[in-house]
């Protein structure tokens, strides 16, 4: 399975950094130019942020988190546009489990369909409910509530397609956008016990702290707030009926 990882043109330690586990664990993979948010017209950036719609993300779009948008969709549409199956995209930051190699092959020759697996999660095990096995090791699980974070995931050219096709502009962060499967329809799981982390020695490479967060107008505000209790209540709804259709485990 081919792997991405999206890097930043000005970020040499992060690509020295995801670079030198990749070689160790005899990974293959190539680096994705990411969109650097100094680039981005801030005109772009102020008509995307006042776009707050229900079925939207409620959290505030800052330039980073724009840039980051981009970059993701920029190895989607790769994807669409290739011929392969499946990929595995990374961000630059993360640590990876010496499974990494094994679980990539796992999904890439596993019978059961899925659309997304996200191979990082931020709840502990408890907050992960298992689905059905990969292999001996891992499952297939749900999160019992909404996840955030995009750091590594395998998604399929058909999902990459579809996604691109029912959300083809940036309206939030990419990870609440890729997660929203009561949205987008996908088969979206996540690797249980998760095999991406972001840590300490990532965290230290970070440029969050390069923009601020926008504030809302109290129109964006009052849809905001719509908009968190519609993703509270869907996201609730869409979990117990997926489990119910799909838990073979326990």
């Amino acid at each position: 399975m081919k792997c991405f990882v999206i890097n930043l043109k000005r970020a040499v330690e992060r690509k020295q950094y995801i670079s030198n586990q990749l070689h160790k664990l005899s990974q293959e993979f190539e680096f994705v130019e990411g969109v650097d948010w100094q680039d981005i017209d801030p005109g772009s950036l102020t008509q995307t942020a006042s776009n707050i719609k229900i079925k939207n993300s409620y959290r505030t779009l800052t330039p980073s988190q724009m840039a980051c948008n981009l970059s993701h969709r920029k190895v989607l549409k790769w994807l669409v546009n290739s011929t392969e199956r499946m990929i595995a995209v990374l961000e630059d930051d993360v640590r990876l489990s010496n499974d990494f190699p094994d679980v990539l092959n796992a999904l890439e020759t596993t019978t059961k369909r899925f659309d997304i697996v996200f191979l990082a999660s931020r709840f502990t095990e408890e907050g992960l409910l298992d689905l059905f096995p990969l292999n001996d090791k891992f499952n297939f699980s749900l999160s019992k509530a909404k996840e955030k974070g995009a750091l590594g995931f395998v998604i399929t050219r058909e999902a990459a397609k579809e996604f691109l096709r029912i959300l083809p502009k940036v309206t939030g962060p990419i990870d609440d956008a890729l997660h929203a499967y009561f949205l987008h329809g996908l088969k979206t799981y996540t690797l249980k016990p998760q095999i991406v982390f972001h840590e300490d020695e990532g965290k230290r490479y970070s440029f969050i702290s390069e923009t601020k967060f926008q504030n809302f107008a109290l129109k964006e505000e009052i849809m905001r707030s719509i908009s968190m209790f519609y993703e509270f209540y869907t996201h609730k709804t869409c979990f117990r009926n997926r489990v119910k259709s799909e838990k073979i485990i326990g």
